[in-house]
């Protein structure tokens, strides 16, 4: 079984690992575990996400209210499913911004646009996790993933065959094991005649790149 974390517009190693443990037909591992109901971990994908632009790597990040208590006064510890966004901050216009402004000459960017833009122009979200659950489906629809991923609201206790991703850093050890490895060849992002690839951004910036050609850059490296 794979277990990750939830994750805001996740990296592609992320989206690899969905793949291969939740019915993407890349040679799976398992049923996939989305697990929303750990301990909160701030300051990783799970409510940000990386994106290339003029100036290089951008952090998109979601507010969220009071760190680890989430908005709870007199908690110390809190689920992630009730980590609550601060929508007081501009966030939704500003990472709308930033995505268009990077985006906007790739190859995809206005095939896919219109699936994207309710989230940032037109909706609203009290709890991270009904955000990063819209954008996944919407993900997973448009990569075709994701059949059979399963969503624990409850903490799930791993077992010594299991993948367990949830570590704070255990994606980034992942993606520079696969980079290291040279078995990822990269594809033109939009800024590439000023800028070296960089592998393990957002899989928008796969997906407006590459458009259907996203789901066989997952394909590499599958198990």
């Amino acid at each position: 079984m794979v277990i990750l974390p939830t994750t805001y517009l996740g990296g592609t190693e992320w989206f690899r690992w969905l793949a291969r443990g939740g019915g993407g037909n890349f040679g799976g591992v398992g049923v996939c575990v989305i697990d929303v109901g750990e301990n909160w971990v701030k300051q990783t994908a799970r409510n940000r996400c990386e994106i290339m632009t003029s100036g290089g790597v951008t952090t998109l990040t979601v507010p969220v209210y009071g760190g680890n208590q989430g908005g709870q006064p007199g908690a110390t510890k809190i689920a992630t499913k009730d980590v609550r966004i601060d929508n007081s901050k501009r966030w939704q216009h500003q990472h709308w911004v930033s995505l268009v402004s990077a985006y906007k000459k790739s190859p995809f960017f206005d095939h896919y646009e219109g699936r994207f833009a309710p989230i940032y122009n037109e909706k609203k979200f009290n709890f991270l996790t009904d955000l990063n659950a819209e954008l996944l489906n919407i993900l997973t629809s448009i990569l075709k993933l994701g059949d059979g991923v399963q969503i624990s609201e409850n903490y799930v206790i791993a077992e010594p065959d299991d993948v367990d991703l949830r570590g704070k850093k255990a994606l980034r050890r992942l993606n520079n094991l696969t980079s290291s490895e040279g078995n990822i060849e990269g594809y033109t992002q939009v800024f590439s005649d000023r800028e070296e690839f960089v592998e393990g951004l957002s899989i928008v910036d796969l997906l407006f790149c590459e458009g259907p050609a996203a789901r066989d850059y997952l394909a590499q490296a599958s198990l």
